[in-house]
């Protein structure tokens, strides 16, 4: 089954027009006269509401025509679990680069569906400077992809609501930088144009972990890139802690708590009490070892007890 493609009005015949225009411009002129013709074809409709549906079925035959929906499907293909969890994937246009993204959004009954913005631009000349079209709507549709699938533990509740302090703010934009870099991993690994190349990814993960010691921050970029993907949590943990240091950490975020065995990305800072009750209750752990947080409060609360 083929997942069913919804793309507004307003999208389509922006789209068609650009691309209309930018093929008259390279002289081929067959698309602007069949565009014209069909134009004129439903100008001479004399009912408004027939008229209207003239316009509508006349722009959504040149968008099929002039191969303005097949970069959508391809992208949309790529990604099986859309399919699965979703019931249709909505374009719909908007007229800056903010604007633009994807979302898996969740009704009250039923299937889930995917939510694309797009400026017309974009989809009219996918060659334009900037981010290719592929390479840009497979990036957006993997953090969809990555919210419809259960494995990935999304969890709206780990931010809390929109807005807050500007600490929440620096939060959720880490958080988008550390998603933007597994996701690009993981398209490279997949032998597809990245959105970004590597370096300019590190360059700015340099700049949002700069409090991290050189050696944890390499490490924890290295983790990132490593084209598995993290879950929603580790994601979060990773994008709240940017202050970790080699204080503060036994191991770089993304590898394993030598307690638990889990991989963590939330590394607790260990203090003489709790290296002394760590001690007694794992021969062999040094206080250099480190503990993630979850064993950290564990650990804790049985001292207190």
């Amino acid at each position: 089954m083929t997942l069913p493609l919804e793309v507004d009005r307003r999208l389509v015949e922006e789209a068609v027009y650009l691309e209309v225009r930018r093929r008259e411009a390279a002289g081929d002129l067959t698309a602007a006269r069949r565009y014209h013709r069909l134009r004129e074809a439903a100008y001479s409709e004399s009912d408004a509401s027939r008229r209207e549906r003239r316009f509508e079925q006349a722009h959504a035959a040149l968008f099929e025509d002039l191969g303005l929906v097949e970069p959508l499907r391809e992208a949309v293909a790529a990604f099986p679990v859309l399919e699965a969890a979703s019931g249709c994937v909505v374009f719909r246009h908007v007229s800056t680069p903010p604007e633009e993204g994807a979302d898996w959004l969740v009704p009250a009954a039923g299937r889930g569906r995917v939510m694309v913005r797009l400026r017309a631009a974009r989809l009219a000349d996918p060659a334009a400077p900037g981010a290719p079209l592929d390479a840009w709507l497979r990036h957006e549709l993997a953090h969809a992809a990555d919210l419809a699938d259960p494995a990935f533990l999304f969890d709206q509740g780990l931010l809390g609501a929109g807005g807050g302090t500007p600490a929440t703010e620096r939060v959720r934009e880490r958080l988008r930088l550390v998603w933007g870099i597994s996701v690009d991993a993981r398209a490279r690994s997949a032998g597809w144009e990245s959105l970004r190349p590597e370096a300019a990814w590190r360059a700015e993960f340099d700049r949002g972990y700069a409090a991290l010691e050189p050696p944890l921050r390499e490490a924890a970029f290295r983790s990132l890139w490593a084209a598995k993907r993290p879950t929603y949590p580790e994601l979060v943990a990773l994008a709240r802690r940017p202050e970790l240091g080699a204080a503060a950490v036994g191991g770089a975020p993304g590898t394993r708590c030598p307690l638990c065995g889990f991989v963590t990305w939330d590394w607790a800072s260990v203090g003489h009490a709790l290296s002394a009750t760590l001690v007694r209750r794992y021969p062999g752990w040094r206080p250099e070892d480190g503990a993630c947080g979850r064993c950290a409060e564990v650990m804790t609360t049985a001292a207190s007890a």
